[in-house]
């Protein structure tokens, strides 16, 4: 997000999500949200879809609570995980609902509840989630959210991935589960080149 000095100072900022593109611009004024000149109860019919607008980011209980006392933000709070709040978040990461997943947990006790976080985990994988299940991690994450390093998600790893081999013959290509689920079959003599080309594509 900029900020643009004019006449009437507001910050910007631009979002895409496969192959939607949206562009944000945020005036100092009552926190009243305009979305193509209509109310956000005009735009989303969906109550759910308010939420998400209204409260982006999104916690179980306790640490909803923490974070929300600690940080001032508006937290979507879950259920307890123990509770069922795991499950909560692991039905929005398989609807490719949630951009980043920051999930401490202590790793010397076993939880009850452990096989719904081996399955949010998964999904993770699946839907091309970035996820930090450490403090060191979750830091190189938000510095990289704010450089843009994880904007290939929303344009959609699919097309990024053919830009960036269209000059290496690919012999296969397969899909999994998701968006960012593909797999290239490529000769052993170009796999060195395919893979720069990615890396570039994908990380600048």
């Amino acid at each position: 997000m900029n900020m643009y000095t004019s006449a009437k100072p507001y910050f910007y900022g631009t979002g895409r999500r496969k192959k939607s593109v949206a562009r944000v611009r945020i005036y100092p004024g009552t926190g009243e949200i305009t979305i193509n000149g209509r109310s956000i109860d005009e735009y989303f019919g969906l109550e759910t879809l308010k939420l998400i607008v209204n409260q982006p980011f999104g916690a179980t209980g306790t640490t909803g609570k923490l974070v929300s006392e600690a940080t001032g933000l508006d937290i979507a709070r879950y259920m307890s995980g123990a509770q069922g709040g795991d499950q909560q978040i692991t039905a929005r990461i398989a609807c490719d609902e949630i951009d980043l997943l920051l999930f401490f947990r202590d790793p010397m006790t076993a939880k009850s509840n452990e096989p719904n976080d081996l399955d949010m985990l998964r999904l993770c994988d699946i839907r091309g989630i970035p996820v930090a299940t450490n403090i060191a991690t979750a830091e190189v994450l938000i510095h990289g959210l704010e450089r843009g390093d994880l904007d290939w998600r929303n344009v959609g790893f699919e097309s990024i991935a053919t830009e960036a081999l269209k000059d290496i013959p690919v012999r296969m290509i397969s899909y999994g589960g998701s968006n960012h689920n593909i797999s290239f079959l490529v000769s052993a003599y170009d796999k060195k080149r395919a893979l720069e080309s990615l890396s570039k594509y994908l990380f600048g």
